[in-house]
């Protein structure tokens, strides 16, 4: 197996919100789970409400899978506090963010890079990467929500 999979495969061993206090221990194969099925409801909503014909949502869940590469790429997860204290910081995160995407992405064979480029750096700024974006969100809601309702 290549060391890409591996990993993809170790997300269970990345504990979310490492240094705030849980009640529920929470881990990015989880999260990233839940984030496909909110991305493709988001899509199918996109598509069959809103006949939005570019938005695919199987294309939408599969990003959704891949959304956290930097953490998965050795980053881990940090914050959005610290990551958006200031605009310095926000860029200082963004760029050491793209070097472990870029780690990930180097593990594979120059032959799959190109299809896997895509997933790994997504662009955040598309209709996709928006949708996918309020996904993350939204289970980071319910995430809190069942946090406080204990």
């Amino acid at each position: 197996m290549s060391k890409f999979f591996s990993m993809w495969l170790r997300a269970r061993n990345i504990k979310r919100w490492p240094l705030q206090s849980n009640i529920f221990e929470s881990n990015n194969a989880e999260h990233c789970y839940e984030c496909a099925i909110i991305s493709h409801m988001l899509g199918v909503i996109e598509r069959d409400i809103f006949n939005d014909t570019k938005i695919n949502p199987e294309r939408m869940a599969t990003r959704a899978v891949y959304h956290e590469g930097d953490e998965m790429g050795g980053l881990g997860d940090v914050n959005s506090m610290a990551k958006n204290n200031d605009l310095e910081t926000k860029k200082a995160f963004s760029r050491i963010s793209q070097i472990f995407q870029e780690k990930l992405l180097n593990t594979l064979p120059d032959e799959l890079k190109s299809s896997y480029r895509q997933l790994v750096f997504q662009d955040k700024d598309s209709k996709e990467g928006q949708l996918c974006k309020a996904a993350d969100d939204i289970s980071a809601y319910i995430e809190a929500v069942r946090e406080l309702n204990c």
